[in-house]
């Protein structure tokens, strides 16, 4: 068995599915979403297992599913909506963490006054957001997490919280 999943984007749909192939998982989204029938086919793809998922902690909502550079525009994108500032600091892949299947780090640039990517107000308005020193990658990832209320998970752990869900 292999998780699928259908991406209806434009109508804000996400779905999981196991299935043994993606014709399967096609024919059982169709019968899932009978008004959606036309589309599933081009909707539908399976999860890679070295893809990772960012989740509202709140909410269970999938903020989205993808590599690297997925999750970094995803996470981008998050601080934006959450910050009363419209400047993030960029954000590159940390992968000293060995806790989280993928973690993230201020890029250094932003931390060095005189940067073109430094902004004082935008590092203090982070700074007192997070409330963490902005060059401890660690505990900026772990703070982040909290402050945008997101859980970072592997395939393996999405399956057994659908797993558990099921069992509900």
């Amino acid at each position: 068995m292999r998780l699928y999943i259908l991406e209806i984007t434009t109508e804000h749909k996400i779905s999981f599915i196991h299935a043994t192939s993606i014709e399967k998982a096609i024919e059982a989204f169709k019968r899932i979403y009978k008004h959606y029938e036309e589309q599933v086919p081009f909707y539908v793809r399976e999860i890679h297992p070295s893809e990772k998922i960012i989740m509202d902690t709140i909410s269970g909502e999938i903020h989205c599913i993808g590599d690297n550079s997925v999750l970094k525009k995803c996470l981008e994108n998050l601080m934006h909506l959450y910050t009363p500032i419209d400047w993030v600091p960029t954000l590159v892949l940390y992968q000293d963490v060995k806790a989280d299947p993928v973690s993230f780090a201020i890029h250094k640039a932003c931390l060095i006054k005189g940067n073109p990517e430094y902004n004082k107000v935008g590092m203090d308005v982070w700074k007192s957001a997070l409330q963490v020193s902005l060059d401890d990658h660690r505990e900026v990832w772990n703070a982040l997490k909290a402050f945008l209320h997101i859980q970072v998970l592997s395939v393996f752990e999405l399956e057994q919280v659908i797993k558990v869900n099921e069992i509900r």
